[in-house]
């Protein structure tokens, strides 16, 4: 299990800087890499339960409304949590693009 990290404050950081974590309001700075056809709901859940970022790349899910179905799942299931993020491919070889 992780433990809890101190931040350090950067004595040189500009004013109004901000840390990693409260950017994407996770405990640890960790991002649980989006993997292409691995990462799926239970591994995003558990990420997310336990501080760190979770992402999966949009095109894992072959449809939209897989997609917001995972999403909502696991927003069910992660409570008042952030960190989850989604690597979405904006290029002609993404299927979905014109949408």
């Amino acid at each position: 299990m992780l433990e809890r990290m101190t931040e350090v404050p950067d004595p040189n950081a500009e004013p109004g800087r901000k840390m990693l974590t409260e950017i994407l309001g996770v405990d640890h700075p960790i991002i649980m890499a989006p993997m292409f056809l691995i990462t799926n709901v239970e591994m995003l859940v558990a990420s997310i339960n336990n501080g760190i970022a979770g992402c999966v790349p949009a095109l894992n899910y072959r449809t939209i409304p897989e997609l917001e179905a995972a999403i909502k799942k696991v927003r069910e299931l992660t409570p008042g949590k952030n960190g989850l993020g989604i690597n979405l491919i904006v290029n002609k070889s993404n299927i979905h693009f014109p949408k």
